[in-house]
């Protein structure tokens, strides 16, 4: 709609460890212009939240133009993120003081928010 859309990403663990939410929350909104794509991802993690064993990706709402780029940022337990495509239908999140892909080791605990906006073309 002209105000966006909710979706709720899927959060994975590309390891093949099956991660789960728990008593956790995600969600996304987006909007869709043309064939410009904008919008954001957030999770908060909860008590009864699987960290998975590997890094993470989230799914985008639609996917990727084969060719384009995707632009983002965001925080992870208030620390800056970059967003970059994991493929054509996935983010994934890195820190930017280490370079480090966001994963299970990041030390994370109840309460932390993972929060990304992001821009790219979509097909």
């Amino acid at each position: 709609g002209a105000g966006g859309q909710w979706f709720t990403p899927t959060w994975r663990d590309p390891g093949g460890t099956p991660i789960v939410l728990g008593n956790g929350t995600l969600t996304g909104r987006y909007i869709r212009i043309g064939d410009l794509v904008a919008g954001f991802v957030r999770m908060a993690r909860g008590s009864t939240t699987n960290y998975g064993v590997s890094t993470y990706t989230w799914d985008l709402p639609l996917p990727l133009r084969n060719g384009s780029v995707l632009f983002g940022s965001g925080a992870a337990k208030n620390k800056p993120v970059v967003a970059t495509n994991y493929g054509l239908t996935a983010i994934q999140l890195m820190d930017t003081a280490t370079g480090a892909l966001l994963g299970n080791t990041y030390g994370w605990s109840a309460g932390h928010v993972i929060q990304c906006g992001f821009v790219y073309e979509t097909a």
